[in-house]
């Protein structure tokens, strides 16, 4: 690899880095109103009164390296801060993200817990070489921010600093554990739907070094992003094996003396059992999609098909007392059998094999005063 193309490489990780701090601090803040990229620092967030409540620097090297308080690294960062000094509120938070590590026996170890006065007092220790020589590298930082002591403490009193050669990693793992993730339930569709949430909002901007997103456009690429899980959020058998079945817990149930009416094998009712009572657990999944209003409304829906398919199914048959409890044993595994129905259209793709006909078994196990009731014994009224 030429040298050009490894700068290239460098500067994507970089961007990377970048990305993923900004997206940490977008989802986590709603105060901001304005996440601005290379204005303001790397990283910004504005309030509806234009102050910016926290700015970020994001340093990332590919090579090890430690940060020391004579760093440029380190002097270039607060004399960024320093410049958007009358842009701060009292509460604006000022932090530095690097790859670059800090040893224990460095003097900036215990940085984030020392006072203005003694963070200052730092500073201007390890920027002389000798006692009146400033290191060359830094002294055109130097000149700028010790120019205005009053300036520069107000900067150090909410200045932090965060080390960690695996903090991209780390925000990754942050962010996925937000709450916004919570309906995805595995790292690896959490993980593809990051991927896709920053692709959307990162997209429009690929073209553009300096760029500003609004808080609103933001939530609403998070609902886009949402929307769109379906391509990604597979609902199977496996995702509620875990749960444990207690079939004393159901045998005074509805449907279970439903099944009874028709069935005396006892496994065919503990399938019935096993498919009730997953699909409530994994009713209780689906609920985070939706809103509640949407839920009524997809619910309904659901069930007024399911009951469709349930009187179409029994118009097949003509009742012959002879073989009623034959006859009522195919209608139900017919029901059980039918195309599957898909429960929320576009928001997952639903490979289950018990859900409808655990829901089936929800509608039988209701009160007998509903205009449709779920009997399987076609001989009842």
């Amino acid at each position: 690899m030429n040298e050009s193309n490894h700068s290239a490489l460098k500067q994507k990780i970089g961007d990377f880095y970048h990305y993923y701090v900004a997206l940490f601090y977008m989802i986590e803040n709603h105060d901001w109103n304005n996440c601005d990229i290379e204005k303001n620092g790397d990283i910004s967030l504005i309030n509806a009164s234009n102050e910016i409540i926290l700015s970020i620097e994001v340093k990332y090297h590919s090579e090890e390296t430690e940060l020391k308080a004579n760093a440029i690294e380190l002097w270039k960062t607060i004399k960024n801060f320093y410049n958007d000094v009358d842009k701060y509120n009292e509460n604006t938070e000022l932090l530095l993200y690097t790859v670059s590590i800090i040893n224990s026996n460095n003097s900036l170890s215990n940085w984030n817990n020392l006072t203005t006065d003694e963070k200052y007092n730092l500073l201007l220790k390890s920027a002389k070489k000798k006692e009146n020589e400033i290191y060359t590298t830094i002294k055109p930082f130097y000149d700028v921010i010790t120019n205005d002591e009053k300036k520069l403490k107000k900067i150090l009193a909410k200045f932090k600093i965060e080390s960690n050669k695996e903090y991209f990693t780390k925000f990754k793992e942050k962010i996925i554990k937000n709450t916004y993730f919570r309906i995805f339930d595995t790292i690896e569709k959490k993980e593809h739907s990051l991927y896709s949430l920053m692709e959307s909002i990162f997209s429009a901007f690929k073209n553009i070094e300096t760029w500003n997103i609004k808080f609103e456009d933001f939530r609403k690429k998070l609902q886009i992003t949402s929307n769109n899980a379906h391509e990604i959020i597979i609902r199977s058998d496996d995702d509620v094996d875990e749960i444990e079945i207690d079939e004393n817990t159901y045998k005074d149930s509805l449907f279970v003396k439903k099944m009874k009416d028709i069935e005396k094998d006892d496994t065919t009712i503990s399938f019935a059992i096993e498919d009730y009572a997953k699909t409530i657990y994994e009713i209780e999944r689906r609920v985070d999609f939706l809103s509640p209003l949407d839920w009524n409304k997809k619910r309904k829906t659901y069930e007024q098909n399911l009951i469709r398919g349930y009187i179409t199914t029994k118009s097949d048959f003509e009742p012959n007392e002879e073989i009623i409890i034959q006859q009522s044993q195919n209608f139900y595994k017919k029901v059980q059998n039918l195309n599957k129905i898909p429960f929320i259209p576009k928001v997952f793709n639903d490979q289950t094999t018990f859900f409808q006909n655990g829901y089936f078994h929800i509608l039988a196990d209701e009160d007998d005063d509903k205009k449709v009731k779920i009997v399987w014994h076609l001989g009842e009224k």
